[in-house]
């Protein structure tokens, strides 16, 4: 086998590895928009009930820890950089190594109509000014110091999540923590950028476009509809149905 071929095998290699990665990833940042979207309805559904808003129970701490812990989560894993973790992280650094796997010529190929000339009379351009729109104008492919620059973006965004998940959660540090506690508009400021980033390199990578997360389209069902009945049996029934004591010998 030549050294192209070889060549041309190994960048094939590597751009199925971070077309997998991006499906992996999409599938991730759902998640943590799915799970937030539950945490603040259910704040909604607690806040408008006067019975329930006004109780003091260790249930609603035990609702807002297991969001923190697991959204703080969420972000930690697309900030990972170890040799064997899948993120967003490890996706952008993949795409920085030589040779480059995002370029104008792939890009237009990938999203042209096959044998169909007359159709690619308007797509092809279309194609060209979009890819001019992300990498640059004429770019013949999406220079590293833009993914760089994307990565420094992410980073800086999950920056006090990833700090508090890595001395809180994932770990318990024997260091005081020095770092000022995230808050859920630094949640909200890493999940608006996170779905940015996704819908450019899922783009760039697979050609089809990723809308904006809408998390309440996607139930085909009426989920709050277990709220509508009680979930406690009354204390008759209740009883009732506890298992008797065995009987002494």
């Amino acid at each position: 086998m030549s050294s192209q071929n070889q060549a041309e095998e190994f960048r094939a290699a590597r751009i199925g590895k971070v077309t997998e990665w991006i499906d992996i990833i999409h599938g991730e940042i759902q998640d943590l928009f799915l799970h937030h979207y539950i945490f603040w309805e259910l704040q909604k559904i607690i806040e408008n009930n006067e019975k329930l808003s006004t109780a003091h129970n260790h249930f609603f701490v035990w609702i807002g820890n297991s969001f923190v812990y697991s959204s703080s989560m969420f972000v930690r894993r697309q900030t990972d950089s170890r040799r064997d973790a899948i993120s967003f992280r490890k996706l952008l650094e993949e795409l920085c190594r030589p040779p480059h796997l995002i370029t104008r010529e792939d890009f237009v190929n990938r999203g042209a109509f096959r044998g169909a000339r007359h159709l690619n009379r308007v797509k092809v351009p279309s194609l060209e000014r979009e890819f001019d729109e992300i990498a640059g104008e004429g770019a013949p492919y999406l220079q590293r110091a833009q993914i760089r620059a994307d990565i420094g973006t992410l980073m800086e965004s999950a920056r006090s999540i990833e700090d508090y998940a890595n001395h809180h959660i994932a770990h318990y540090a024997a260091r005081p923590y020095d770092f000022a506690l995230p808050t859920f508009a630094d949640l909200d400021k890493c999940m608006k950028v996170l779905e940015e980033l996704l819908q450019k390199y899922y783009f760039l990578i697979k050609g089809t476009r990723v809308q904006d997360i809408d998390v309440e389209s996607t139930f085909m069902y009426d989920w709050k509809e277990i709220f509508a009945f009680p979930w406690l049996k009354d204390e008759k029934e209740r009883r009732t149905e506890q298992p008797s004591a065995p009987n002494s010998q």
